[in-house]
């Protein structure tokens, strides 16, 4: 700063000072030099504005963003923001295999070009009545990803003016259990009180539905996970 100031030029920038009761402020100062006839630097003069209020906004606003992050890189869940047009123009995804694409290549481009004619017509009907209702549509679809077929459940809300915020949540491991449940992949065994899981749950689904739940005092240990324990889980 004084650099510049000594050099005849004129500084612009933000200062910190503290008051005499230790409270921190910011000015926005101007620095203007004031030279003699021979171009020597003989005093200044400075322009200050209070600008307290604004560093501390900007602060919060900060924190907040560091807030909202730290949530979003917990969160299971893939967040797309729409334009009323279809266009992906907001992408978070802590889990990149959610995405048909790069979060590069989903940004900025129509459902259409994304996903499959069926799925991007649901989810642009979904959009139309989540922006017009104000409420949240919810469906649920099934998409062929790299890893395989995978189900998820989408939830549809308005979050501005022609924006939508979709919260899709990857739900294959509870749609497989169910079916397997539907198809009588569970046996009792009758008269033992156990629950047996049938070893397409054990090597597939997720370990919530592979597990047993003992609901008697036999066990059967031939069916039962490392160390014999069977979570009561179902």
């Amino acid at each position: 700063m004084w650099r510049t100031v000594n050099r005849g030029r004129i500084w612009r920038g933000e200062l910190r000072h503290k008051a005499r009761d230790g409270a921190v402020y910011w000015v926005a100062a101007t620095i203007v030099p004031m030279t003699a006839a021979n171009g020597a630097v003989t005093e200044h003069v400075a322009i200050c504005t209070d600008i307290t209020k604004r560093k501390r906004a900007e602060e919060a606003l900060r924190e907040s963003d560091r807030h909202n992050r730290a949530i979003l890189a917990a969160l299971p869940d893939l967040l797309l923001t729409f334009d009323e047009d279809g266009r992906v123009i907001g992408c978070e995804a802590s889990d990149p295999t959610l995405l048909v694409h790069p979060r590069e290549q989903t940004l900025g481009q129509l459902l259409d070009d994304l996903v499959p004619a069926d799925i991007a017509e649901i989810t642009k009907a979904s959009a139309r009545k989540a922006l017009v209702s104000g409420q949240i549509e919810m469906y649920e679809y099934r998409l062929d990803m790299a890893a395989g077929t995978s189900w998820f459940e989408a939830r549809m809300v308005k979050c501005g003016d022609g924006e939508v915020l979709a919260i899709i949540r990857n739900i294959t491991a509870s749609k497989l259990a169910a079916d397997l449940v539907t198809e009588g992949y569970l046996e009792r065994h009758s008269g033992r009180g156990t629950f047996v899981c049938h070893p397409k749950l054990e090597s597939g689904v997720t370990s919530a539905y592979s597990r047993l739940s003992v609901v008697g005092p036999e066990v059967d240990r031939g069916a039962a996970g490392p160390g014999g324990r069977l979570p009561a889980v179902l």
